[in-house]
């Protein structure tokens, strides 16, 4: 572990500087290093970071490590990452990989993000998607959140406007001005729907 950390020290002034999030693991799940962007972006701090329940969201064996796993469904069961990189801090007892996420949903605004993945199940990644979502839907009114909730069950447009009991063109005005406030490409407002979709019912719980 103290070869470990040292290798992490060595890195840590890259990390420091950069917006990509950064957290790291040992292969025992405790957490050894987070860099002050993944403390900005997600609001964990060392007291807080998934210590109790690290274990429910990394479960399964030690992926194989290579130098760039690019569309790797194996790692990534979604269409929110298209390619990833990983540097491997690797001694003979000790080894993370840290995944740095190329392309996330906000990838365009150029909030890219760095996940770290000791199995093959990274919901960790998912939980900052989470927290991406109810951070965005702030911006919006009840209206053009509960518009933009039928449309995340996979109502058409007709649809939408009579289970709001709105006129078309009004339900069609709200649903543009919903897009406007989140500013997100097609692929992005798609991922972005699903995930919202998930937490309606609990958006506001941490």
């Amino acid at each position: 572990m103290d070869q470990l950390i040292e290798k992490i020290k060595n890195l840590k002034e890259i990390f420091e500087d950069i917006d990509i999030c950064v957290f790291i693991k040992d292969p025992q799940l405790r957490v050894v290093y987070m860099n002050p962007a993944f403390v900005r972006f997600t609001g964990y701090s060392h007291s807080r970071v998934l210590y109790e329940d690290t274990a429910d969201f990394l479960r399964g064996n030690t992926i194989q490590i290579r130098e760039s796993l690019g569309d790797d469904s194996r790692i990534i069961s979604g269409s929110a990452v298209k390619t990833i990189r990983t540097i491997n801090l690797q001694n003979a007892r000790d080894e993370v990989v840290i995944m740095r996420v190329i392309k996330t949903p906000l990838a365009h605004r150029g909030a890219v993000l760095g996940v770290l993945c000791v199995a093959e199940d990274v919901s960790d990644s998912y939980r900052m998607h989470y927290i991406w979502v109810r951070r965005a839907i702030e911006k919006l009114s009840p209206g053009e959140r509960m518009v933009l909730f039928q449309y995340s069950r996979g109502l058409k447009r007709a649809e939408v406007a009579r289970a709001l009991k709105l006129s078309p063109s009004a339900a069609d005005t709200t649903w543009q001005r919903a897009r406007e406030k989140l500013q997100l490409s097609e692929s992005d407002l798609k991922l972005f729907l699903r995930f919202y979709n998930d937490l309606i019912d609990n958006i506001y719980t941490d």
